[in-house]
């Protein structure tokens, strides 16, 4: 299947855009609980590639046990 857009690799506009999607192995607000993916879209003449940042929906309570969980697995260290 293809459509019209932007290409996410190069940015010019074709009629034959195609999708792959990457998938990753966690649940989110966004996606739901079968696990978080990214769609990139891409055209003829590039080759997809997985993206360098994804942007996660998620409950405030999610997101503290997750820093929680960061900081207990870096010696208390943040991510900063």
């Amino acid at each position: 299947m293809s459509e019209y857009g932007r290409c996410d690799i190069c940015g010019k506009k074709s009629f034959r855009l195609r999708r792959k999607y990457y998938a990753y192995g966690f649940p989110c607000e966004c996606c739901g609980r079968n696990g978080h993916y990214e769609v990139v879209r891409y055209c003829e003449k590039c080759k997809p590639q997985e993206p360098k940042w994804t942007r996660v929906v998620m409950g405030a309570d999610v997101a503290e046990k997750l820093g929680m969980l960061w900081k207990e697995q870096h010696n208390g260290r943040s991510n900063r």
